[in-house]
């Protein structure tokens, strides 16, 4: 998702993360068609609550992390590390 932004590593990193999820020994189906989604722009709900809140958007960002969080057994918290990861590269 932090990805979305538009710059001359965005092509490279979505065909790195591509050829990686092609893999069966990778991660999960589930897993897989998540990643695949998110490459092709589509995200959950929670997701886009907190990235709306991130770009100024109202609410409590509790709440919004807290929903996100909650994927999985650590698939969310999986998710907000690499946003802030993203976010992190993208600010330096």
């Amino acid at each position: 998702m932090v990805n979305q932004t538009p710059g001359p590593w965005a092509t490279a990193f979505q065909a790195a993360l591509l050829e990686k999820i092609s893999s069966p020994s990778y991660t999960t189906t589930v897993s897989r068609n998540y990643l695949q989604w998110a490459l092709e722009g589509h995200f959950s709900g929670s997701l886009l609550a907190l990235t709306n809140w991130l770009a100024g958007g109202d609410g409590q960002l509790t709440e919004r992390v807290h929903s996100v969080i909650d994927y999985g057994n650590t698939s969310g918290r999986d998710t907000l590390a690499g946003m802030v990861a993203g976010l992190m590269q993208q600010t330096g």
